[in-house]
């Protein structure tokens, strides 16, 4: 459970930075581990550190609805390598389901995270923490204000929250996304660099998370194989669950039953040593997996 309750320490940066302009960033710091400096030189912190940091914040706007409008607002400002993906994607729905199922898995592991489409402009967007893992109700009181911003990375309006239900370890919004800016919503291939922290020197440490072409696909599916030791059946679960598709429509997929399904997806997660879905979608993406074994 140690290893699940790491943050991505850049996200700490943006928290840090919203600290600033209400100026309460040394009220954000205090009795931490690390100064400014020390935060910008690592690529790690405890999800107890983030969760003290991001309370902190709520207090320091004044209060829950406060936080909201703080990241509606001005969350997008302090994470500019995001708004380096806009010109990838046209549709929003695409936007947040690779935050959703690639990015906000990397950033904190954990969480469990979930997209749904519901039809028309709407979306269902969930997380909840893994059990153990110290509840944290302004976290995802905040996470509404973010959610809210997302779409302002494509220039285009907020999204609206129609609906929302948040707990101290849970929270699933349903969302409107505004309409992209052409009738059709497609992705090009994109490859985000990711500012993880920066040494001493100020030299930032990046790691890069890519959309891939159909033949990158075949190429991570081959090197899972191998160094998962998946049989073919794993195999072919694996193929659909990378893609997004749920356990039914895996079972269409490959004729089997959903229970089925769930044994393979079971499996995975054990072979690929992680703890849920969408972490599982996440390694298959962003592992450091060169050509074909």
């Amino acid at each position: 459970m140690v290893g699940t309750q790491q943050v991505w320490a850049r996200v700490a940066w943006a928290v840090l930075a919203l600290g600033r302009e209400l100026g309460a960033a040394d009220q954000l710091l205090a009795g931490m581990p690390f100064d400014e400096a020390g935060l910008r030189a690592r690529k790690r912190i405890t999800w107890d550190e983030y969760c003290t940091m991001i309370e902190r914040l709520c207090a320091a706007a004044g209060g829950p609805r406060a936080l909201e409008e703080l990241l509606a607002t001005s969350y997008n400002a302090t994470l500019p390598e995001m708004r380096a993906a806009a010109g990838a994607f046209v549709s929003p729905k695409l936007l947040f389901r690779f935050v959703f199922e690639v990015l906000d898995p990397i950033a904190f592991a954990m969480l469990e995270w979930r997209y749904e489409e519901l039809g028309g402009d709407r979306i269902r967007l969930s997380s909840s923490l893994l059990p153990g893992v110290r509840p944290c109700i302004a976290y995802f009181q905040g996470s509404s204000g973010a959610i809210r911003a997302l779409p302002g990375h494509l220039g285009l309006p907020q999204a609206g929250i129609l609906d929302r239900d948040i707990t101290p370890t849970h929270a699933v919004w349903d969302v409107r996304v505004p309409p992209s800016h052409t009738i059709v919503g497609r992705a090009r291939q994109i490859a985000i660099r990711l500012v993880l922290g920066a040494e001493r020197d100020g030299s930032l440490v990046t790691a890069t998370v890519a959309t891939p072409e159909p033949a990158h696909e075949t190429v991570r599916l081959g090197h899972a194989v191998a160094v998962w030791q998946l049989t073919p059946r794993q195999t072919d679960v694996l193929a659909l669950v990378a893609t997004g598709k749920t356990n039914k429509e895996i079972g269409v997929a490959l004729e089997c039953a959903d229970n089925t399904v769930e044994l393979h997806v079971t499996n995975l997660l054990r072979k690929a040593g992680v703890t849920s879905r969408t972490q599982l979608i996440a390694r298959f993406w962003s592992e450091p997996w060169g050509s074909p074994p």
